[in-house]
Protein backbone atom coordinates (compact mmCIF):
# COMPACT_ATOMS: atom_id res chain seq x y z
CA UNK A 1 0.00 0.00 0.00
CA UNK A 2 1.07 3.19 -0.74
CA UNK A 3 0.89 6.35 1.24
CA UNK A 4 1.16 9.66 0.22
CA UNK A 5 1.23 13.10 1.93
CA UNK A 6 1.51 16.81 1.25
CA UNK A 7 3.66 17.39 4.05
CA UNK A 8 7.70 17.99 3.19
CA UNK A 9 10.22 15.95 3.99
CA UNK A 10 12.03 16.52 6.79
CA UNK A 11 15.10 14.69 6.14
CA UNK A 12 16.14 14.30 2.63
CA UNK A 13 19.03 12.44 3.93
CA UNK A 14 17.13 9.76 5.82
CA UNK A 15 15.24 8.88 3.00
CA UNK A 16 18.15 8.36 0.98
CA UNK A 17 19.71 6.01 3.31
CA UNK A 18 15.81 4.53 3.10
CA UNK A 19 16.67 3.83 -0.73
CA UNK A 20 20.15 2.93 -0.24
CA UNK A 21 19.03 0.29 2.17
CA UNK A 22 16.43 -1.24 -0.17
CA UNK A 23 19.26 -1.29 -2.86
CA UNK A 24 16.28 1.07 -4.90
CA UNK A 25 18.40 3.10 -7.54
CA UNK A 26 15.62 4.36 -9.10
CA UNK A 27 13.84 5.49 -5.62
CA UNK A 28 17.01 7.32 -4.80
CA UNK A 29 17.75 8.79 -8.28
CA UNK A 30 14.41 10.22 -8.40
CA UNK A 31 14.82 12.10 -5.29
CA UNK A 32 18.09 13.18 -5.92
CA UNK A 33 16.68 14.58 -9.37
CA UNK A 34 14.55 16.34 -7.17
CA UNK A 35 16.69 17.43 -4.51
CA UNK A 36 19.05 19.14 -7.74
CA UNK A 37 16.26 21.15 -8.85
CA UNK A 38 15.13 22.55 -6.01
CA UNK A 39 19.28 23.23 -5.49
CA UNK A 40 19.18 25.07 -8.47
CA UNK A 41 16.15 27.18 -7.96
CA UNK A 42 18.01 28.08 -4.62
CA UNK A 43 21.09 28.96 -6.72
CA UNK A 44 23.55 26.18 -4.85
CA UNK A 45 24.82 25.52 -8.51
CA UNK A 46 27.61 23.60 -7.49
CA UNK A 47 25.11 21.10 -4.98
CA UNK A 48 23.17 20.86 -7.60
CA UNK A 49 25.68 19.77 -10.08
CA UNK A 50 26.79 17.22 -7.53
CA UNK A 51 23.40 15.82 -7.29
CA UNK A 52 23.18 15.60 -10.89
CA UNK A 53 26.04 13.77 -11.38
CA UNK A 54 25.13 11.19 -8.55
CA UNK A 55 21.63 10.52 -10.20
CA UNK A 56 23.13 10.05 -13.80
CA UNK A 57 25.43 7.39 -11.94
CA UNK A 58 22.74 5.29 -10.49
CA UNK A 59 20.44 5.22 -13.74
CA UNK A 60 23.35 4.31 -15.86
CA UNK A 61 21.91 1.26 -17.80
CA UNK A 62 18.44 1.83 -16.49
CA UNK A 63 15.18 2.56 -18.18
CA UNK A 64 14.25 6.04 -16.48
CA UNK A 65 13.81 8.23 -19.22
CA UNK A 66 11.33 10.10 -16.94
CA UNK A 67 13.84 11.16 -14.56
CA UNK A 68 16.42 12.16 -17.58
CA UNK A 69 14.42 14.48 -18.61
CA UNK A 70 14.26 16.25 -14.87
CA UNK A 71 18.08 16.08 -15.01
CA UNK A 72 18.18 17.79 -18.51
CA UNK A 73 15.92 20.34 -17.18
CA UNK A 74 17.72 20.95 -14.50
CA UNK A 75 20.74 21.23 -16.39
CA UNK A 76 18.79 23.66 -18.82
CA UNK A 77 17.86 25.90 -15.79
CA UNK A 78 21.25 25.97 -14.86
CA UNK A 79 23.24 27.01 -18.06
CA UNK A 80 20.09 29.86 -18.64
CA UNK A 81 21.44 31.07 -14.58
CA UNK A 82 24.76 31.23 -15.96
CA UNK A 83 23.76 33.01 -19.00
CA UNK A 84 24.02 30.39 -21.83
CA UNK A 85 21.13 31.02 -23.19
CA UNK A 86 22.33 28.54 -26.27
CA UNK A 87 23.30 25.44 -23.92
CA UNK A 88 19.93 26.54 -21.93
CA UNK A 89 17.86 26.12 -25.31
CA UNK A 90 19.76 22.87 -26.34
CA UNK A 91 19.15 21.15 -23.29
CA UNK A 92 15.46 22.09 -22.95
CA UNK A 93 14.62 20.88 -26.22
CA UNK A 94 16.50 17.58 -25.39
CA UNK A 95 14.26 17.59 -22.29
CA UNK A 96 11.21 17.77 -24.41
CA UNK A 97 12.31 15.09 -26.45
CA UNK A 98 12.93 12.47 -23.56
CA UNK A 99 10.07 13.80 -22.05
CA UNK A 100 7.42 13.42 -24.81
CA UNK A 101 9.04 9.96 -26.16
CA UNK A 102 8.01 8.62 -22.86
CA UNK A 103 5.12 10.07 -22.26
CA UNK A 104 6.14 12.51 -19.13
Amino acid sequence: MKVYTTAPLEDPRRARTLYRELEDARGEARLLSRLAAHAGTRGERDEALSLLDRTRLLTEGLDVPSIEAQRLGTLARLAKADGDLERALSLYADSADVAAACGF
